[in-house]
């Protein structure tokens, strides 16, 4: 398998990469801790039984929607995966020992709190075919404070030497924004890419915290430019150009869900993701969801977006929308107002980038035009 096939930017189903036909298979419904934004809401001993894995497994190299995918990626999920270790081990090794039509990639994102020596042996052994990635939300203190007390249970270095260019899953709570900044640059220092996201599902912030987070991005705005040598993070990362080529979620899906991308439960049944499946939904949320047209653009689009100058941008996730407001279109307002501000940080630290420079080229000036439209119409929305 080449070796471009091991790693992508982000595990997150709102970014699907279209060449590649995703499966994941509920592993498990256990997990060892009680993290402060957890969306799964049905916990329990249940694991997947083999043949279940192996049947799903086989079914993800059969192209049925006519996607013509070029690679297939196995998501072990959980609540946490690794409470079913030994069951992933041994699916893995049935799979690297049978022919299969497409390069493929196993995956599993973790807590990693169970991991000991012998698995983390079998990790690195494996480590070219099998990408281990972390949830892991900052410094110590904000780590202890989102997810159990967990901080001195994990081998951070064990993650970074072994998937260097992994990125870790960072999440976002209300109670810990004011360690945003502190927490990212805690984790650039140790050399780790970081995928941040505010976490979905959740109480509306306040206004209090939302100033907060703004706050925090003008800290870690400070921070690159006097360390330009550190790649900004994702949340000041974003590729500004996209919203001059980008086509509107009103033309495109946002998101794979059901298409690009399923669920397996434990029991063999297909779901469009695992947020739509029994290890997230009530028995009356899922059926009511049998007649929703995953295939379709227009039960996913959100009607108070159609004006937003982010519209084509703004990412959206269909199942935590689902779970929170009973439509899978309807984004939560918080969420808007967090991304806004982000986007605006984005403008002033790719502005301030600019200003450094002796000349600009072409496409910097194309840039520094974007900056300037989107900063004059997130002002006047936000003042």
């Amino acid at each position: 398998m080449k070796k471009e096939h091991l790693y992508f930017q982000d595990k997150e189903c709102g970014h699907p990469n279209h060449l590649r036909r995703t499966r994941g298979l509920v592993i498990t419904y256990q997990c060892n801790l009680d993290c402060l934004y957890c969306y799964v809401s049905n916990k329990s001993d249940k694991q997947m039984p083999l043949d279940v894995a192996k049947q799903a497994i086989a079914d993800s190299f059969v192209d049925r929607s006519g996607n013509s995918f070029q690679e297939v990626e196995i998501d072990f999920l959980g609540a946490e995966p690794l409470c079913a270790f030994d069951k992933i081990k041994e699916i893995a090794h049935w799979m690297w020992n049978q022919p299969w039509p497409k390069p493929y990639i196993l995956f599993a994102t973790t807590n990693g709190t169970l991991l000991n020596e012998e698995m983390k042996d079998w990790f690195r052994t494996h480590r070219e075919r099998f990408v281990l990635g972390l949830s892991y939300d900052g410094d110590e203190e904000t780590q202890n404070v989102n997810r159990s007390d967990s901080s001195t249970q994990i081998d951070l270095d064990f993650f970074q030497k072994n998937w260097p260019q992994q990125p870790i899953k960072m999440t976002i709570s209300e109670k810990t924004v004011h360690r945003l900044a502190d927490g990212i640059i805690f984790l650039q220092e140790k050399g780790f890419n970081i995928h941040a996201n505010p976490a979905n599902g959740t109480n509306p912030w306040s206004e209090a915290s939302i100033a907060e987070y703004s706050r925090q991005l003008a800290k870690l705005i400070d921070y690159y430019l006097d360390h330009p040598e550190v790649p900004p993070v994702s949340l000041l990362d974003v590729d500004l150009k996209t919203l001059l080529t980008s086509r509107s979620s009103f033309e495109n899906k946002y998101c794979g869900a059901g298409v690009a991308f399923d669920v397996v439960d434990v029991d063999g049944k297909e779901y469009p993701c695992h947020l739509f499946s029994p290890l997230v939904l009530s028995k009356s949320k899922i059926y009511a969801l049998r007649s929703l047209n995953f295939h379709a653009k227009e039960p996913f689009i959100d009607p108070k977006c159609k004006n937003c100058v982010l519209e084509n941008i703004c990412p959206t996730c269909y199942g935590m929308n689902y779970r929170s407001t009973s439509n899978p279109a309807l984004r939560e307002v918080t969420l808007c107002k967090l991304y806004m501000l982000q986007i605006l940080a984005n403008c002033k630290l790719q502005a301030k980038m600019l200003a450094r420079k002796q000349s600009l080229s072409a496409e910097d000036k194309e840039i520094a035009y974007v900056i300037q439209t989107i900063y004059q119409l997130l002002n006047k929305k936000t003042m």
